[in-house]
């Protein structure tokens, strides 16, 4: 979300004053996580992201990654005088490993990027159509019952 203020010799308070204002009031709201960051001249970077500043951390291990990110972040959040540290490492949702039996599989018809395609469709994002009105288009993403 962008918000434009409105120019400084009209509202007397810095881009910074309205953002801890802002915070304080929106802190209140339940369910809400919110990271405010003045407009910068110079974006340095290659996407935009919820801080000013940002640091990756990256491990060819991803199991490594994992433990060691978390105990970053804690050491980053106790230093005095940095706020609003936060992370985009998603790693806490549903994980499976499937293990194919390529013999059984292929005496079906069934290749492996067809179960990868299948588990695709049903459990990610993939868009299976679109459909155009005069205003707008709307995706349709399929889906499978939560129960699965």
């Amino acid at each position: 979300m962008f918000i434009a203020l409105k120019p400084k010799s009209q509202r007397g308070a810095s881009a910074d004053q309205v953002i801890l204002r802002l915070q304080s009031r929106l802190a209140k709201i339940q369910g809400i996580a919110l990271y405010m960051q003045a407009a910068q001249d110079i974006t340095i970077g290659g996407r935009l992201n919820k801080t000013q500043y940002q640091y990756t951390l990256a491990d060819s291990d991803p199991g490594e990654l994992n433990n060691w990110a978390p105990l970053f972040l804690e050491k980053i959040r106790a230093l005095p005088g940095i706020t609003g540290v936060t992370t985009d490492q998603l790693n806490a949702g549903p994980l499976l490993d499937i293990t194919i039996n390529r013999d059984v599989a292929s005496s079906h018809g069934i290749t492996p990027s067809t179960i990868d395609n299948t588990l695709n469709d049903a459990y990610g994002q993939r868009i299976v159509s679109t459909m155009y009105t005069m205003m707008s288009q709307y995706h349709v993403v399929l889906e499978v019952p939560p129960k699965f």
